[in-house]
């Protein structure tokens, strides 16, 4: 079900990749559907952003109206586990940056760092879990109260149940997105020199 309707999405790529664009995004998997319907609600306008598991499978799909606040997640298994863009990320295991969202993950990735995103500020243990096989762990949640507290809250916990090292990534802005909206080389140097540190050490 998952691959059909992203699939269909795909006759509109167009228009999901020039909304894509207007938030700094040229690298991102996606598709665009006028009208979604889904447990019998339609919904209009809908960004779908496939996410896939570490076998490159499509677990669930993110969607969100490009026009207004709406956002579902479509998924045919269990999502407690989904981490975006892991796929991707257990090519290099030597680290990892952490974030939130999907549009926060590829404004990393295309600046060519290794990145996934947790899909929200809370991550589950298996989330937690499946990370630990990195050998650095950057947590960079968004930037307001609650991910600033999860941010924490998952440095302490690497710190006590795992032997990796894990630390916060600092940048200015809201979140990663608006980072690199404001001033993505300002956001990739602030980012190397974290990275060369641990090198370094």
């Amino acid at each position: 079900m998952l691959n059909k309707i992203y699939k269909d999405s795909l006759l509109y790529l167009n228009i999901a990749k020039d909304y894509a664009n207007t938030r700094g995004i040229n690298q991102m998997e996606c598709g665009y559907l006028p009208i979604l319907t889904h447990n019998a609600q339609t919904y209009t306008d809908m960004l779908l952003i496939p996410i896939r598991d570490s076998l490159k499978e499509i677990v669930a799909l993110e969607c969100r109206s490009i026009t207004r606040k709406e956002h579902l997640k479509i998924s045919t298994k269990q999502t407690h586990y989904m981490l975006y863009n892991i796929h991707n990320a257990l090519s290099n295991l030597d680290y990892v940056i952490v974030c939130e969202g999907v549009f926060d993950c590829v404004s990393l990735t295309q600046l060519g760092f290794n990145a996934v995103a947790t899909l929200g500020a809370n991550t589950t243990t298996i989330q937690k879990h499946a990370l630990s096989v990195f050998k650095n762990i950057f947590i960079a949640l968004d930037n307001d109260k609650v991910g600033i507290k999860s941010s924490n809250d998952l440095v302490r916990f690497y710190s006590q149940f795992y032997d990796v090292n894990a630390e916060l990534l600092k940048y200015q802005g809201k979140d990663l997105n608006e980072a690199l909206l404001n001033d993505s080389q300002k956001l990739l140097q602030s980012i190397q020199q974290q990275l060369n540190e641990i090198e370094c050490a």
